[in-house]
């Protein structure tokens, strides 16, 4: 998998949850965040993809992890954060790409303040 390319600003130490992060906006926003600096998880409803994506980032030696999730699944995305165990501490907003959110009627998520 070909990363886009990103210059930008230091995001060294700060964390993001990207979500549809295996193609289009979503990959676009990881890598930029990732090449930044930023510590990046990286999230898609597809494990290969997430393989292939987590495999060109390490080759970079960008820092992310990946998790399987559809953000379609109101429970499961519920579920994800405390799993991820990282909200409280984020040092900038996370990025939520607009997946998937069309087939799933008004989405309600609140996290921790």
């Amino acid at each position: 998998m070909q990363l886009p390319s990103f210059a930008g600003f230091d995001l060294s130490g700060k964390r993001a949850f990207v979500t549809g992060a295996t193609s289009g906006i979503g990959l676009g926003a990881a890598t930029a965040l990732a090449r930044a600096g930023a510590h990046v998880i990286c999230a898609a409803r597809r494990a290969g993809p997430l393989g292939e994506l987590h495999a060109a980032m390490e080759a970079e030696g960008l820092s992310c992890e990946t998790q399987e999730l559809d953000i379609t699944d109101v429970d499961a995305t519920r579920a994800a954060f405390p799993a991820l165990g990282r909200l409280t501490s984020w040092s900038i907003p996370p990025a939520w790409p607009a997946t998937g959110l069309r087939s799933t009627p008004r989405p309600r998520i609140s996290t921790p303040s």
